[in-house]
Formats: structure tokens, C-alpha cells, sequence
């Protein structure tokens, strides 16, 4: 069974999708627009750097394993060195994730300040063992500074679920984007 999520390219349709998840330390627009897609969050849209947006998701058939995956928009000035991330908490676990800061990595503006280029978008990829019939994802922002200078944003959330005969044991995530891997990847 898969559930696709804030996959629309055109803002009418994301906007509508975007209408069934909530926020924490909302400060500004629910939804942005970046590299010419349709994101929720994005440059100012928490007014807090530990805000968040999450969702219940419904899971009525029987299962014992979730797939999940999520883009993620990296925006304006992440800084390696003061500790901003981002964590995703998959219903009881959380992974915590630092994109990785590459020299010439930085392909342009996509959104957020124009003094800033940003990395590619990347994609969380989580495997969890999972039974109950609800889930509930948040997308939490991370930052030492408000979300003028650094935020997040994310799209493209899809959520598989099924019953085999070896689930895993525990949690495992991963980021990929082809040349830009994540920093540091934790699972807690």
C-alpha cells in the first residue's frame, strides 16, 4: 500500500495537499515556492528555529514494515560548524541530518534570500518496523538562527507500508542526491 503526498507541481493542487498537515512556530507562509516547485516551508516560514509541521497518517491494513521518503530543500545558510540540521520523527524514531557543505556544491538561487546558493534538493529514504494503524511524521527545522537566514522545506512525501515475512528489527535512513550524500546521519 503506498501513500503519496505533496507530490502536486502546480500550487492550486500542493496547496490542497499541504491543507491536511499542521505547524508548530508557524511565522509566515504555510508553503513556498522553490527551484520552481511548490515546498512546504521554506524561506520564513517558521518563526521558531526548533519549528516543525507534522501529519497523521491512517494505515488500516495490517502491516509490520514502513517505507518512507521525503525531498528535502536545503535554504539560504546552513552552518556546519554551529550544529543546523534538520530531524525527521517517523512515529517513535527520529533521524537527525546534516546536509553536507561541499566546496563549488552550490548550484544557485533556487528560493529564500538571493545572497545565497543552495545544494540540489536530496531525498530521505527511512525503513522502520512499524503495526499501528496511524503514523505520525514531523519535519523539524534545527537552526541557530531564524528562518530569514536558514530554513528547510520538503515535498514529495511517500509512505509504503506492508506485511513480510522478515521486517526489520529497527529503524535505518539514508539521503541521496547523486554527488551530495549527507553529512551525518543518526537514528534514534
Amino acid at each position: 500500500y503506498t501513500i503519496a503526498d505533496l507530490a502536486s507541481t502546480d500550487s492550486s493542487g500542493f496547496n490542497s495537499e499541504a491543507g491536511s498537515w499542521f505547524a508548530t512556530g508557524l511565522n509566515g507562509p504555510k508553503t513556498n515556492i522553490c527551484w520552481s516547485l511548490p515546498i512546504m516551508g521554506g524561506y520564513n516560514s517558521l518563526s521558531s528555529s526548533k519549528g516543525y509541521f507534522y501529519k497523521t497518517y491512517s494505515l488500516p491494513e495490517t502491516h509490520n514494515v514502513v517505507y518512507l521518503s521525503i525531498k528535502i530543500f536545503q535554504i539560504d545558510s546552513w552552518d556546519d560548524d554551529d550544529g543546523d540540521h534538520f530531524n525527521i520523527y517517523a512515529d517513535g524514531y527520529t533521524a537527525y541530518a546534516w546536509a553536507l557543505p561541499r566546496p563549488n556544491a552550490w548550484i544557485g538561487n533556487g528560493c529564500g534570500q538571493t545572497k545565497y546558493a543552495e545544494l540540489p534538493p536530496f531525498t530521505i529514504h527511512i525503513t522502520m518496523p512499524h503495526s499501528s494503524s496511524s503514523f505520525l511524521l514531523r519535519v523539524i527545522s534545527q537552526f541557530d538562527d531564524d528562518s530569514k537566514d536558514e530554513s528547510l522545506g520538503f515535498r514529495e512525501v511517500t509512505l509504503s507500508y506492508d506485511q513480510i515475512s522478515n521486517p526489520p528489527a529497527s529503524g535505518s535512513f539514508c539521503g541521496r542526491t547523486p554527488g551530495f550524500p549527507l553529512y551525518a546521519l543518526w537514528w534514534g
